[in-house]
């Protein structure tokens, strides 16, 4: 019942990103209301990537192999 209820005045701000998008999909799904904001120009965080003039693929995350 309190979940319900919840559910109904929530508003949720979730951060972007792979973690923050795919908790902001589990709270929409489960019947809340999701806000998501992005402080950079596009959405994605550090999974975030564009396409310079040249054509070059430029990503914004760390990227390491081990």
């Amino acid at each position: 019942m309190l979940a319900a209820i919840l559910r109904q005045l929530m508003t949720v701000f979730v951060v972007f990103g792979r973690a923050g998008l795919g908790a902001a999909w589990h709270l929409a799904k489960n019947g809340y209301t999701v806000d998501v904001l992005e402080a950079g120009p596009g959405p994605g965080g550090l999974v975030a990537g564009w396409t310079t003039a040249g054509g070059r693929s430029v990503e914004v995350g760390i990227h390491g192999f081990w």
